[in-house]
């Protein structure tokens, strides 16, 4: 005799089942070793929208039996579901969301009363059912400073229960409220059988930092690094100003947004930054102080920047003088020198990726897709990965990238800084592609008259569509560095020659 079973993940296969009262026993998934589900009289592959004929197993319907919420629950139209108006849950299996109401107990708070503080070990999840509740923290003067309201429907506490620490906030009943709570015992039980579950939570606190008006972070200290404000809030996660506290010297922490956590690529991608760019040392490349993992996410530990990316002036000031185009330039390429001599292609060199301090030096940062020129790691080795707008055609077609990649994504930051517009003004992934393939190399005096023949030539050298007519001098180049002046950039931007 065999038994079909499905996890949670959506895996479906076949086992033996045993003789006797050990039919029910656990029988982990082949693939992620999540206890599987009896299958009773299904095709083995469920389409969308079919969880709720998805029976629990006999197993777990013992685990329903005399819980919170009573019985197996009933199907009927007019049953009352615990987490029916909460949207956190509503991508999970019903049979899951069942699961986890059959451990929920219910809870009530009058008006003005704390049912979370700041502070406080996070031995609960509050699931909202009717009311509001107000959220707010406290700086180290002693000031609040509100951060959220919240109603039915809404999920507390899940940041202290997933990462284990203390919680960052409090919250305090408005007016009366009424909930269903999950213990930190039975949250972890199930996250560890069922890992959609932890998955749910992980997307709530991603959307929740770095979100807010004022980061539930600020203040907190994590790992000797105290972080004092939230500096910008990207794809990949979090970056946040900090003060180290052993030698009072100011960092920018990268945090891995939690919705990534649980992504093999996205952690690939994370941990190689801060492989390549710990090996980097030099004046034009933000340096990587460390790492370390916190708050149920990985942190890296970069040298902090006074400034802004140059997107960000580009964005405000339209076209850059000439003159401070090329100091941009030239430190660019000394960065590029430095990471292509150590055998690093950085793949992304865009504004958004460059960083301009107010003393005028250059930084290139976020060599998150940065690779080695030999690279036996297969899970990004032949990945089209970049921002569309800035790839080289090379790259945008999925073909094998060099140095000369990162020459194509200089061309693209040149004209950019002399028009103030992207070279590329395409959103959409296939438009771009056809772009590629019918690229020719503009003239940019199109756009600006008045550009000195050098630097034309040099950006149509970079902007070729042939690697291998890319090759631009760029010891020529580093040539042109010098420190930017920020007063000649703001006096220029956007004037007609």
């Amino acid at each position: 005799m065999s038994k079909r079973l499905s996890c949670p993940n959506g895996h479906v296969w076949q086992a033996a089942e045993p003789p006797g009262d050990s039919a029910d026993a656990p029988c982990p998934c082949p693939v992620c070793g999540i206890d599987g589900l009896l299958l009773t009289g299904r095709a083995p592959e469920c389409a969308p929208g079919d969880e709720d004929d998805f029976p629990p197993s006999p197993r777990e319907l013992s685990e329903l039996r005399g819980k919170s919420c009573g019985s197996v629950p009933r199907r009927d139209a007019d049953e009352i579901r615990p987490l029916s108006n909460c949207d956190a849950f509503t991508t999970l299996p019903d049979h899951l969301v069942r699961l986890v109401e059959s451990r929920l107990r219910r809870v009530a708070f009058s008006p003005g009363e704390t049912i979370m503080r700041a502070g406080e070990v996070g031995e609960c999840l509050l699931v909202i059912g009717d009311g509001t509740v107000e959220i707010s923290t406290r700086d180290e003067a002693g000031s609040r400073h509100f951060i959220n309201s919240a109603g039915p429907g809404a999920v507390l506490g899940e940041m202290a229960l997933l990462a284990r620490e203390p919680r960052t906030a409090d919250v305090v009943a408005v007016t009366k409220v009424l909930g269903m709570v999950l213990s930190a015992v039975e949250f972890h039980e199930l996250a560890r059988r069922y890992t959609p579950l932890a998955f749910v939570l992980t997307n709530l606190i991603a959307a929740r930092l770095g979100g807010e008006r004022r980061d539930v972070l600020a203040g907190k200290t994590l790992q000797g690094y105290r972080i004092l404000r939230r500096l910008g809030k990207g794809g990949m996660g979090v970056v946040y100003e900090a003060e180290e506290s052993a030698t009072g010297l100011q960092r920018a922490l990268k945090m891995l947004s939690h919705r990534l956590v649980y992504d093999t690529v996205a952690l690939a991608q994370f941990q190689r930054e801060a492989d390549l760019t710990e090996s980097l040392e030099h004046e034009n490349i933000v340096r990587v102080h460390g790492r370390f993992s916190a708050f149920h996410t990985y942190f890296i530990v970069m040298q902090f920047c006074d400034g802004e990316p140059l997107s960000g002036l580009i964005a405000r000031h339209g076209r850059i003088a000439e003159g401070e185009c090329r100091k941009i330039l030239g430190q660019l390429a000394k960065a590029l020198v430095c990471a292509h001599a150590a055998g690093v292609i950085h793949r992304d060199v865009k504004p958004s990726n460059i960083l301009v301090n107010r003393d005028g030096t250059v930084k290139l940062t976020d060599f998150g897709l940065a690779r080695p020129v030999v690279d036996s790691d297969s899970v990004l080795r032949d990945l089209v990965v970049g921002s569309p707008q800035y790839m080289a055609p090379e790259q945008m077609l999925g073909w094998g990238v060099d140095a000369r990649a990162d020459y194509f994504g200089l061309g693209c930051v040149g004209f950019e800084m002399l028009t103030g517009l992207p070279l590329f003004a395409e959103s959409g992934f296939s438009k771009l592609r056809q772009q590629r393939i019918d690229w020719q190399v503009p003239d940019i005096r199109r756009w600006r008259r008045g550009i000195s023949r050098p630097l034309v030539r040099l950006l149509s050298n970079c902007l070729e569509r042939d690697p291998d007519r890319r090759s631009p001098d760029m010891q020529m180049l580093a040539g042109w560095a010098a420190p930017v002046d920020m007063a000649l950039l703001r006096a220029v931007g956007g004037v007609p020659d």
